[in-house]
């Protein structure tokens, strides 16, 4: 049995994004170790035994959490975690080192595991969502070091870094990591540019998503009900943590115009100038009202669209996972995203894609298919010039579908060669 400890990645937590990394590396994964087993270390309340179908399989995923609340059991709390392991790193006596792994699963998990990787939600690691939640994020993998264990980082975005503290942190990390993998080239110059005469290496490797798989949902939840055979779709996913100004609610990622007024208008725009339907697709599901939940942003743009329009609009409202989600993208004639991997989950099907940006991810992955004149990239450009690039883009769609198709399947090939290297 080979041991794969997989952190930054949780599955089911409603962030399908996150999940569609997790699902993606398993099944990399799963191809070239076939006898793999599977730690899924996160922040949770749960833990336990998970199954999920990955290569017509059904194959368990062992959870193991950890906490930060006050209320948690000492063994979950990340911080009794992290002391442990710092005893475990200073005491020379075996028999209570031995003790200390076999007593607390978190540090057992990583002991055993042959293969230690972190994705870091794919853009986590960095401190743009904030300070304490980038620490938290990297704490894990100082445990890792203290129990002298190697480290991978996962394809994933790097930076930016706007203070001195997660620079440091995040330098130290990369440093002491086995290798570093990029899912973009600029993060690769940003890595070699934080972390001068670095020993391990850093590799370009794109997103690992882009191979997740595509599926029908067995039951098709839109309302209203939409038909797929003689309709042109565009398929819009609204997010909500932009909707709601980030976790500030104050215009966090600093956007130069209103995105709920964009978003109104964009749609007006096509159901005025196009015969398309308008498909709305969230792709991070969570409690209804939360500043993170798509749906309830969707459900807010929709009742703010015109009556006229009413029987063009739909609203994917089942709870469906991360490949059902990208079938149901795979549906539509072109995709306009706000959440990074609803965005991979179209290109990566050949769908022309538009994307609203908020971050430097977005022209990374772009740009790897060939498509960074259609970020609209609403931290640098104003309304007006957002709009023409999107209009500009859609008449471009048929244009560049071919090669775009012809691109990504290149994307995930190297992909694929990219994990084997890991894993041979």
């Amino acid at each position: 049995m080979y041991k794969i400890c997989l952190m930054g990645a949780a599955l089911r937590t409603g962030n399908l994004g996150v999940s569609a990394l997790g699902r993606s590396f398993m099944k990399i994964a799963a191809h070239y170790k076939p006898d793999a087993y599977f730690y899924l270390l996160f922040g949770s309340k749960r833990n336990g035994i998970e199954h999920i179908q990955i290569n017509n399989k059904l194959i368990p995923i062992q959870i193991v959490n950890y906490r930060l609340s006050l209320k948690a059991n000492l063994h979950e709390h990340l911080m009794w975690i992290l002391f442990l392991a710092m005893i475990h790193k200073i005491l020379p006596i075996k028999i209570i080192r031995k003790k200390i792994i076999e007593t607390n699963r978190y540090l057992k998990a990583i002991y055993e595991s042959e293969l230690i990787c972190d994705i870091h939600g794919g853009d986590s690691f960095s401190d743009i969502y904030g300070l304490r939640r980038f620490i938290e994020l990297v704490i894990p993998n100082i445990i890792i070091f203290l129990l002298n264990k190697d480290l991978i980082l996962l394809p994933q975005t790097y930076g930016p870094f706007n203070s001195r503290i997660s620079k440091i942190m995040s330098s130290y990390v990369m440093r002491k990591s086995a290798k570093v993998y990029s899912r973009d080239k600029a993060g690769v110059k940003i890595v070699k540019d934080l972390c001068k005469n670095m020993k391990s290496e850093i590799y370009f490797c794109p997103d690992v998503a882009f191979i997740l798989d595509a599926a029908e949902p067995d039951k098709l939840e839109v309302i209203p009900r939409i038909s797929y055979d003689d309709q042109r779709i565009i398929g819009i996913n609204v997010s909500g943590l932009l909707y709601n100004g980030g976790y500030t609610k104050n215009n966090m990622f600093h956007f130069k115009f209103d995105y709920e007024d964009f978003i109104i208008k964009l749609i007006n725009f096509f159901l005025e100038k196009t015969d398309s339907d308008i498909l709305f697709i969230p792709h991070t599901i969570t409690s209804r009202g939360h500043v993170e939940d798509d749906l309830s942003a969707c459900e807010k743009v929709m009742s703010k669209i015109g009556n006229n329009y009413k029987n063009r609009i739909h609203l994917v409202t089942g709870n469906y996972d991360e490949c059902e989600i990208k079938g149901l993208i795979g549906n539509c004639d072109y995709f306009i995203g706000s959440r990074m991997h609803s965005c991979i989950a179209a290109l990566s099907q050949g769908i022309p894609t538009s994307c609203i940006a908020y971050s430097r991810k977005f022209h990374g992955i772009f740009d790897s298919v060939g498509m960074s004149d259609f970020v609209i990239d609403a931290t640098q450009m104003n309304e007006n010039e957002c709009f023409h690039r999107i209009e500009k883009s859609f008449q471009r769609g048929e244009e560049i579908r071919k090669d775009l198709v012809m691109r990504s399947e290149e994307i995930k090939l190297l992909v694929n060669n990219s994990m084997r290297q890991i894993l041979d």
